[in-house]
């Protein structure tokens, strides 16, 4: 959905796109850009510059992870 130009990997302008809907269904403010670099720092586990699939897949695991701890 957010890989707009379908290369299978998120550039900045496609994770801050996926990052400002994210915040405004918990409500809070669109990401800043440190905020979406902050992300892909965090994601891009080969330093690319990109988040691919896998990248994106492995940080929703460990957030799924997250809340079952607090659970």
């Amino acid at each position: 959905m957010y890989d707009t130009d379908h290369n299978q990997y998120l550039d900045p302008r496609e994770v801050g796109k996926m990052l400002a809907d994210a915040n405004k269904v918990i409500g809070k403010a669109a990401p800043t850009n440190e905020d979406i670099r902050k992300f892909i720092h965090a994601a891009d586990l080969n330093g690319d510059g990109f988040v691919s699939k896998e990248e994106l897949a492995r940080v929703f695991l460990e957030l799924q992870s997250l809340k079952n701890m607090r659970s």
